[in-house]
């Protein structure tokens, strides 16, 4: 036998919930492989990656009735699956970017308010929606997400981005926001 083969067999045993020996060693290689491949994007999923990469190989192992082939298989697989999740990610982040309605920001008016005051809102929310439309693609859904009532941080983890990162496009963009209200005369 190499150096490089390791003779891990799939996680078969009598207990579904008492993992085997070979599997414990497996899942340890894993996680070694996944700690050195992994992004600091994804280092909060790492024991998901490394789960996900262990039923790949169980079921490869299982489906052949091999044993579990070289250390450089297990990395491919910790590897793919690392890819995998990326591609979920960013899809998930892209779907949620694209669902994002610039037109559910709501200028709130007290239902007290003169029917000039409402008009007034109206008029001001109008001017608000052209000018988050008009912002770049990057700072569009966090603004138009900060508009509608959810914080920095609550905004990162629902887009997946570092939470500096968001408070800088926020920031930025509502200066925008500010200096287009101003240039269309509405002051705060």
């Amino acid at each position: 036998m190499s150096s490089d083969a390791l003779p891990l067999r799939p996680a078969t045993s009598t207990r579904a919930d008492v993992p085997t020996a070979d599997a414990r060693a497996l899942r340890r290689e894993l996680r070694q492989a996944a700690e050195r491949l992994c992004p600091p994007r994804l280092a909060p999923h790492l024991d998901d990656i490394v789960h996900e990469a262990f039923l790949r190989i169980d079921r490869v192992a299982a489906r052949t009735g091999d044993a579990v082939g070289s250390r450089r298989y297990l990395w491919k697989a910790v590897y793919t699956t690392m890819i995998d999740w990326m591609r979920r990610e960013e899809v998930r982040r892209r779907d949620l970017v694209d669902a994002v309605d610039v037109d559910a920001i709501d200028v709130a008016t007290p239902a007290e308010a003169t029917p000039e005051a409402q008009a007034d809102a109206r008029r001001i929310g109008l001017h608000i929606h052209a000018c988050v439309d008009h912002l770049p693609e990057a700072r569009r859904p966090i603004v138009a997400l900060y508009l509608q009532g959810h914080g920095a941080a609550e905004i990162a983890k629902m887009i997946g981005a570092a939470y500096k990162q968001v408070e800088n496009l926020l920031y930025r963009g509502l200066a925008q926001v500010r200096a287009c209200l101003r240039g269309k005369g509405v002051e705060p």
